[in-house]
């Protein structure tokens, strides 16, 4: 049996820029681990919780940010142009992170499967709390009230 070991961090609450350091490093040592052959490989996943930050994907649009920076500023609300999908996004306390940084190869899964695996766990897990989340299939991520979309919220993405 291929055993996989994946390092869990629980990094508490912490600023967006100082949790995207940590990611940056830490794949970094992923792709070193891969291209050097190093065993065993590592992989991470971490949870953390966010001061309040808004981030914008490389697909978004800064016009989406309904809040002027200003007011950012002044309520300590920290705004990061990312290189990641998505469009604006809002992280704060009381919510729950995590940041799988992994090498998928070693899983023997593609991005798409992986992104499925994702969505079901989040569904299973909320389902016990009686939280009747989907996915949608015009939209990625797991959603409550799906099929109304004036109610539809993203809780997951």
């Amino acid at each position: 049996m291929d055993n996989k070991k994946v390092s869990f961090q629980n990094l508490g609450r912490i600023r967006y820029k100082k949790a995207w350091d940590l990611q940056e490093e830490l794949f970094q040592s992923v792709v070193d681990a891969k291209v050097h052959h190093t065993l065993p490989k590592p992989q991470y996943l971490l949870f953390c919780e966010h001061e309040p930050v808004y981030t914008l994907g490389k697909s978004g649009n800064r016009q989406n940010l309904l809040i002027a920076e200003q007011v950012c500023r002044s309520k300590n609300i920290d705004y990061y142009p990312i290189d990641r999908g998505g469009d604006i996004t809002y992280h704060g306390p009381g919510q729950l992170v995590a940041y799988p940084i992994i090498d998928m190869e070693e899983f023997h899964v593609g991005v798409k499967a992986y992104v499925h695996k994702l969505e079901e766990v989040v569904i299973q897990t909320l389902r016990p709390y009686g939280i009747a989340a989907e996915k949608d299939e015009k939209a990625m991520g797991v959603w409550i009230d799906a099929q109304r979309p004036a109610k539809a919220r993203k809780i997951c993405a």
